[in-house]
C-alpha cells in the first residue's frame, strides 16, 4: 500500500486495480456487476475472448457492425442471460 504523509501524519492509502476495458478492474466477471442466470463460464469471464484484431479497412467499407465487432467484449456486453437450444435437428439430420 501506498503511504500518504498528510500534516505529519502518515495514512495509509489503497492502491486502485488496474481497469480493463469499460472501465471495470481486470479480472472482473459479469455476475459482479449484473445478475445473471445460467449464463456458461465464457460470458461470465469477457477476458478469455482472444482474437480481436486491429486490421485496418478500407474507410468505403467500413461499417458500424464491423466497428462494434472489433472491440474487446467488457462486462457491460457480454450477454446475462443464455437459453440454449436443442440440437436434435442437427443430430438427425448427421444420421
Amino acid at each position: 500500500m501506498e503511504q500518504v504523509e498528510v500534516a505529519g501524519n502518515q495514512q495509509e492509502q489503497p492502491q486502485q486495480p488496474e481497469l480493463g476495458p469499460g472501465g471495470v478492474p481486470v479480472g472482473a466477471t459479469t455476475d459482479q456487476y449484473y445478475r445473471t442466470q445460467n449464463i456458461p463460464n465464457r460470458f461470465n469471464n469477457p477476458e478469455w475472448f482472444q482474437g480481436y484484431s486491429t486490421k485496418k479497412e478500407h474507410p468505403m467499407y467500413r461499417t458500424s457492425s464491423s466497428e462494434y465487432g472489433s472491440r474487446i467484449p467488457t462486462v457491460h456486453t457480454m450477454p446475462i442471460t443464455f437459453n440454449a437450444r436443442s440440437q436434435k435437428f442437427s443430430e438427425v439430420s448427421r444420421s
